[in-house]
């Protein structure tokens, strides 16, 4: 059975055949998962400065980047609640092809240049991630074992998270020494990242179904809308969620900050040369550090798994990193660069490569977060893993959402403060779970020696 599979002794775990296959799917979603956010993530991270420039032309459009990711958001955490079941009804596989369509129609709605069709995308594209994103942490469980989770999950971030580079390199040849963005500009990009959103689509279609280490294919069910929100419900309030819900809420304001935000406040900084063009080049570096991050976990993954210390070690670094980061941010960026195009001093005086280490940096610490946190609630969870996934992934998208909304109203500063203080007390609450369920295990061992 999937629980066996999952508590199996060490000579299973490393039994070479299975390892194979492990890493073989988990590295087919990462490489599924890298050609769609090729498309996503570089015009998310483009988003505002393209409607910016779209305003520009056409003063009769309404629509704000900020808004329209906030939709997104807000979609993502409410239709999440209905995954459960379409994952029972269609299995995991259909969920991520039917979910990878939501991208490729958010991508077309750029084409328009109409407010209320963008929004319209925008919310495809949220119900398209949630199927996505709750399917693929149910995949990833269903696929590994208590010992190899946090390693595939590093092997799936580390491909998927390298989308960070192809389409950021092809917008930043685009843009190059262009400090407005045109029509046709702007259109060739879209249809670029178009394209590849469709091909991510139709790469989907042979992703290995999950199989049990006996080659059985695994039927979960998941029961309906209302047996799905009980479950998870049930595991929402179980002690160590309720302690990790902070964890959570950092993720969420984190990959605002990230994804959207801080592109923009560096293409809006007027003190830098060639500002527009830095926007792709940061979103690059960003992907660049997550993969170094991934890099290190794959290398450290079953240490870090069974000394008692480890996750605890790893999260206190990612937190360090952070820091650094944002002091970076803050003495670089002016406060109201979030806002929009300014002329405005930063504290010292704003530098490229201060924004790009920077970006390295918020890059390092994001990979870290995004494969320790999920890699613990599927610990927790082995075995009802799409709930404690589905939970997970409501939290963050919903902070998310509130990151993009109130980013049109709140300073780059109050932001850097409030990721600061979630970022710091999410760390600590990480590391308590990681101690007490390591204490757990201990004691359970000895229990079983004594029989």
């Amino acid at each position: 059975s999937h629980q066996q599979r999952l508590y199996s002794d060490h000579t299973m775990v490393y039994h070479l055949p299975k390892l194979n296959s492990e890493i073989v799917r988990s590295f087919y979603m990462g490489v599924c998962f890298m050609v769609l956010f090729s498309g996503f993530y570089t015009l998310s991270n483009l988003e505002k400065l393209f409607l910016a420039s779209t305003q520009a032309e056409n003063p009769s459009f309404t629509g704000d980047g900020y808004v329209s990711l906030a939709i997104l958001y807000i979609a993502f955490s409410i239709f999440m609640w209905v995954v459960p079941s379409i994952v029972s009804l269609c299995g995991p596989k259909i969920t991520l092809i039917i979910g990878s369509l939501g991208y490729s129609l958010f991508i077309a709605s750029f084409l328009t240049e109409s407010a209320w069709l963008l929004y319209v995308g925008s919310v495809c594209c949220g119900v398209g991630a949630s199927m996505l994103w709750t399917t693929q942490g149910n995949y990833m469980v269903l696929i590994s074992s208590s010992l190899t989770l946090t390693r595939n999950l590093a092997i799936f971030n580390i491909i998927w998270q390298s989308a960070m580079f192809y389409g950021n390199i092809f917008a930043y040849l685009v843009l190059e020494g262009k400090d407005h963005l045109d029509r046709d500009t702007r259109t060739t990009v879209i249809l670029a990242l178009l394209g590849v959103s469709i091909a991510a689509t139709a790469i989907m279609c042979f992703l290995p179904t999950p199989t049990s280490s006996d080659g059985k294919k695994i039927k979960e069910d998941h029961g309906g809308p209302i047996v799905a929100l009980k479950k998870t419900w049930e595991i929402a309030t179980t002690k160590y969620m309720l302690i990790l819900f902070i964890s959570f809420v950092y993720m969420g304001l984190q990959i605002c900050f990230m994804s959207g935000v801080y592109g923009s406040c560096v293409g809006f900084t007027k003190q830098l040369d060639h500002s527009k063009q830095l926007v792709p080049l940061i979103g690059l570096i960003i992907g660049a550090g997550e993969i170094i991050s991934e890099i290190g976990l794959i290398c450290l993954g079953k240490s870090v798994a069974k000394w008692r210390y480890g996750q605890t070690t790893v999260v206190l670094v990612a937190l360090i990193i952070e820091y650094a980061a944002f002091v970076m941010v803050y003495l670089n960026l002016p406060n109201n660069s979030v806002f929009g195009e300014t002329d405005d001093l930063s504290i010292l005086p704003a530098s490229w490569w201060n924004a790009v280490v920077a970006a390295l940096l918020i890059g390092l610490s994001d990979g870290i977060y995004m494969s320790m946190i999920p890699s613990i609630v599927g610990t927790i969870f082995p075995n009802d893993s799409v709930y404690g996934c589905a939970m997970f992934t409501f939290v963050f998208s919903l902070f998310s959402a509130v990151g993009f909304f109130s980013s049109n109203y709140i300073g780059l500063y109050w932001q850097l403060l409030v990721l600061t203080i979630t970022g710091t007390l999410g760390a600590f609450c990480y590391i308590y779970v990681s101690l007490d369920m390591h204490r757990r295990a201990e004691q359970d061992r000895k229990e079983q020696t004594k029989l």
